[in-house]
C-alpha cells in the first residue's frame, strides 16, 4: 500500500492543502516502525504505519514531511553496498587549506549533504591536524569516495596507497553475509532508514 500512500501525497489537494508528519517512531531488533499522519484538509486525517524490516541503519526525526520514497540507489547505501578501501598516504601538503577546500568540495560533489566530511577520515588525528605525522590512514569507506579522495592528495603532491578492497558484511538474523543483495532506502524528507523491505498500510480511520 505504499504506493497509495505516494499517490495520495501526489495530489493536488494534497500540495495545496495536506500534510505529512512523522507521529512516532518504534525500534525492535532489525526493525524500524514509524507511523505517520497524513491530513489531507482541515477534517480529513489519516494514519498510516510505515514497517522497515531488515533495518541497518536509521536517521529518523520529527515533523513534516515533504516527500517520500524508497529506492536501491542513493548514496546512504553506499556504506553499505560498495566495496570497502583503505586510503593510506605519505607527506605533507605544500597548501593545507587549498588542500581542505579542493576535498570538502570533491566530498560534496560525490554526497551532498548526506555524509559530513569527517564521516570517512580518520578520526586520529581528525581534520585539525591532519597531515601532522607525514604518513598514516587517511581515509576508510566506499571505494568510489575513497578514490575521489586520493585523486585530491595526489594533486597536491602527496603520496597515496591502498591494500585490496572488501565488500562489507551485515547479519541476515543467522548468520554474516558478504554483499547486500536487495537493500533499499526510505527516504521521508530528511529521515532515512536504510533495509532489506519496506511496506505501509493504513490503521486509521
Amino acid at each position: 500500500m505504499l504506493d497509495q500512500l505516494q499517490a495520495l501525497m501526489s495530489t493536488e489537494e494534497f500540495d495545496e492543502r495536506g500534510s505529512l508528519g512523522i507521529e512516532s517512531v518504534g525500534f525492535s531488533d532489525q526493525h524500524v516502525a514509524i507511523t505517520l499522519e497524513l491530513r489531507l484538509e482541515k477534517t480529513t486525517r489519516q494514519v498510516w504505519r510505515i514497517d522497515c524490516s531488515g533495518a541497518l541503519q536509521h536517521q529518523i526525526g520529527d515533523g513534516y514531511v515533504e516527500d517520500l520514497d524508497v529506492t536501491a540507489e542513493h548514496v546512504l547505501l553506499w556504506p553499505h553496498t560498495e566495496p570497502h578501501v583503505e586510503l593510506f598516504y605519505r607527506g605533507r601538503p605544500a597548501d593545507r587549506v587549498a588542500l581542505l577546500g579542493e576535498l570538502a568540495e570533491a566530498h560534496w560533489r560525490m554526497v551532498g549533504p548526506w555524509f559530513s566530511l569527517d564521516r570517512f577520515l580518520n578520526p586520529h588525528p581528525g581534520i585539525v591536524r591532519l597531515f601532522e605525522p607525514n604518513h598514516g590512514m587517511f581515509a576508510e569507506g566506499p571505494d568510489r569516495i575513497i578514490q575521489e579522495y586520493a585523486s585530491v592528495l595526489r594533486r597536491h603532491g602527496i603520496q597515496v596507497s591502498s591494500p585490496p578492497p572488501w565488500h562489507p558484511k551485515r547479519w541476515d538474523g543467522q548468520a554474516w553475509v558478504e554483499g547486500a543483495f536487495g537493500l533499499k532506502l526510505l527516504l521521508l524528507g530528511r529521515s532515512w532508514v536504510v533495509c532489506s523491505e519496506v511496506t505501509a498500510r493504513r490503521i486509521q480511520p
